[in-house]
Order: C-alpha cells, then structure tokens, then sequence
C-alpha cells in the first residue's frame, strides 16, 4: 500500500470519526445522555489519534533539509513515521 493510499485511507476514516462525533453530541445534548456524552469525547480522542498519525505521515514524506542531508545518511524525515503510530 502507498503512502498516498493510506493518507486517503486516513482521511477518509476522519471524515466519518467527525460525522460519529457530531451525531453522538448533538444525540447526547438533546437526549440528555452522558453516555453518549463520554462516547463522543472518546472518539475525538480517537480521532486527535488519526490526525497526529496524519501529520506524522506527511512529515516523514518530506525531502532531506540541510540539516537531514539524505535518506541515506541522517534518514531525510522518515524517522518520525513512527512518531505518529497509534
């Protein structure tokens, strides 16, 4: 799988954590339920999750710097892939 598949993949999975998150507010709010109240603040946990894995993704698929000089021999911005790992 490509790193461009996965970034779809992961934004995607964020558009439908969001719309969760929405309805289980607006659905807690209106029904007065803590338990979906407490869902929804887990899944904006979850969904923080992607976004940092996200950033991490997009970060690692930088060039080299000056300062990262090659992938070769200071790894570019590969090595904070891991960095964003759920």
């Amino acid at each position: 799988m490509t790193k461009e598949t996965t970034a779809r993949r992961l934004t995607v999975a964020m558009g439908i954590a969001a719309g969760i998150l929405v309805l289980e507010s607006v659905g807690g709010l209106v029904t007065h339920s803590l338990a979906l109240l407490s869902d929804a603040g887990h899944v904006l946990t979850d969904l923080l999750a992607l976004g940092m894995t996200l950033f991490a993704l997009r970060l690692a698929e930088r060039r080299p710097t000056p300062a990262r000089p090659s992938a070769t021999t200071a790894w570019g911005f590969s090595w904070r892939s891991p960095t964003g790992s759920p």
